[in-house]
């Protein structure tokens, strides 16, 4: 912690971020918040942003409850890719803009550009 702690100092607002790397001891503990700045040390990321972001990957993720999904919202057929159709709306639209070009590159430069 104490080279973390140099290393913060050394930049404007770094004794503010040390500050916060200090609050998190209270709800992660000295031992978590030592391993999180070591860590960052070794990293090269010298932040209070980083440290945290240690902890909170620490912590155990909530596990996420399954919810049954009433009948009528159930897939009948999985859903298939279809790369046939966006490669045609990719076709269409390279026309389009071929033709909006072609139409433009007829044009008199004065229309083009609105001079009068």
């Amino acid at each position: 912690m104490a080279e973390l702690r140099e290393r913060l100092l050394r930049k404007p607002g770094g004794d503010r971020e040390f500050v916060s790397i200090l609050n998190a001891v209270v709800s992660d503990g000295l031992e978590a918040v030592s391993v999180a700045c070591e860590l960052a040390v070794e990293a090269n990321a010298a932040s209070s942003d980083y440290v945290l972001n240690v902890l909170n990957r620490f912590r155990p993720q909530p596990q996420l409850l399954a919810i049954a999904a009433p009948e009528q919202l159930r897939l009948k057929e999985a859903p298939q890719a279809n790369l046939a159709r966006y490669d045609a709306l990719l076709k269409r639209s390279a026309c389009a803009l071929l033709a909006l070009a072609l139409v433009l590159a007829q044009l008199p430069l004065e229309v083009i550009h609105g001079a009068a």
